[in-house]
């Protein structure tokens, strides 16, 4: 079996893995999944078994923004949402997209780090994204690698050049009491070339909230940082507030 034949099988695997851990999603009666949601996932799953990876990128595409615009429904969503990031991040990486692919398994681990357990049971294939971890509260890293510098003394900071990708936030409905601002507070490294990685959700008024916020700043691009007069990948953190 190839390469490409055998991350086909993995893919399957390791989404089949994922749908059937129903007892890492507490239950409830009361809580329905927006319309379409599994439907299209299964879709997306059948499209990559058949061998059809970049049909399946797509129709994931369309799933991950409508997930983009839907406000908190509970752990069930939480967790089919996570299992759609964690099948695209497996598409990309059949299709050579490895910072896509790093991009979306990172931000799976932030909507549920518990989708690491069943993709660590595939062994070596699933080891690239293993080898991504979800970038630590306490220090500054890309989840992977050599710390990075923190944008102190003797630094100019990021500054923001393209802000787009916002509009799936400003449809969402707001969680918490009327009136009150939604906060989404998110730290990401600001790479050399102004491009932005490695999402953290430090804290949110919701998961969905931070979630579209992420898949936002994935749009954005910044001036780099400058250290020692050279353009620098720092971390670098973004407070948003929705009202």
């Amino acid at each position: 079996m190839n390469f490409r034949t055998e991350m086909k099988a993995r893919t399957w695997v390791v989404s089949i893995a994922l749908a059937l851990a129903p007892s890492a999603v507490p239950s409830s009666a009361s809580e329905a999944l927006p319309r379409g949601w599994d439907s299209t996932l299964q879709k997306a799953i059948g499209l990559a078994r058949s061998g059809k990876p970049e049909k399946a990128r797509d129709r994931l595409g369309v799933l991950l923004e409508r997930m983009a615009e839907t406000s908190d429904r509970g752990a069930k969503s939480e967790r089919l949402l996570a299992i759609a990031l964690v099948q695209s991040a497996l598409l990309e990486l059949e299709l050579g997209a490895a910072e896509e692919a790093r991009w979306y398994w990172q931000l799976a681990l932030n909507v549920d780090p518990s989708v690491r357990e069943p993709v660590a049971g595939l062994g070596e294939r699933a080891k690239a994204l293993l080898e991504w971890d979800l970038p630590p509260l306490d220090s500054c890293t890309r989840g992977f690698g050599e710390p990075l510098p923190v944008c102190a003394a003797g630094c100019q900071p990021p500054r923001p050049l393209k802000v787009a990708g916002m509009g799936h936030v400003a449809r969402m409905p707001r969680p918490g009491v009327a009136g009150t601002p939604a906060r989404v507070d998110v730290r990401v490294v600001v790479e050399e070339d102004g491009s932005v990685n490695a999402p953290r959700i430090r804290s949110a008024s919701s998961v969905a909230l931070a979630y579209a916020t992420l898949m936002g700043l994935r749009e954005w691009r910044y001036e780099p940082a400058i250290i020692e007069g050279r353009p620098a990948a720092v971390c670098f953190p973004v407070m948003m507030n929705f009202r």
